[in-house]
């Protein structure tokens, strides 16, 4: 996507945006598209890491591409939620029928990616004693 794609969606967005939504739902766009992109650097990051570390059977600093790799993967779920609250910013804002085809597009992935998060976060509420503790 060229930059002057961008700019005009964004001006047309704008454009057929009532007044006080307008610069909302042209910012959500634009952070959308910068998110997305944020994800794809993210995902490539990941394979990178993982064929590095399956390549590295002997090497003891196999460990530390791990963590590499946690760290690559919860900033992607991160990513996602950040695409999730734009989209719904640009739901509410624009009032354009498209964004909800394209937000259930994408729905699933932000449950799956949403719930990857939390369990990444709240990673103490499944300690034993923990909120979430299994029996």
């Amino acid at each position: 996507m060229s930059y002057y794609q961008l700019f005009d969606t964004r001006e047309l967005i704008k454009v057929t945006t009532p007044d006080g939504d307008a610069i909302r739902a042209s910012t959500a766009y634009g952070r959308i598209i910068l998110y997305f992109e944020a994800a794809r650097r993210h995902q490539l990051r990941v394979h990178r890491l993982i064929q590095q570390h399956l390549a590295s059977v002997s090497d003891p600093k196999r460990l530390l591409l791990l963590r590499r790799v946690f760290v690559e993967i919860h900033f992607y779920f991160i990513t996602w939620n950040t695409i999730e609250e734009m989209f719904e910013v640009l739901k509410r804002s624009s009032r354009l029928g498209c964004v909800n085809g394209l937000f259930r597009r994408y729905e699933t992935l932000f449950k799956h990616y949403g719930h990857g998060r939390d369990v990444l976060e709240h990673y103490q509420d499944r300690l034993p004693g923990g909120k979430k503790a299994h029996a």
